[in-house]
């Protein structure tokens, strides 16, 4: 399987929010991820670059 790393983007910076995402709910200026596990994390932010080659998902802050 091939998950993905969510990073948030800020003032140039990127920092890595979660791994193993395995699935994006975005709801107006809120992605939430959730992991394999069952885990889920929210962000505010919205989605700049969708990378499916690589496995990164950043999110601007």
């Amino acid at each position: 399987m091939c998950e993905t790393a969510v990073f948030t983007v800020k003032d140039g910076g990127r920092k890595e929010v979660m791994d193993n995402v395995s699935l994006i709910v975005v709801d107006g200026d809120e992605v939430t991820l959730s992991g394999l596990l069952g885990d889920t994390k929210r962000v505010s932010g919205r989605i700049t670059r969708v990378d499916l080659e690589n496995h990164e998902i950043l999110i601007e802050e």
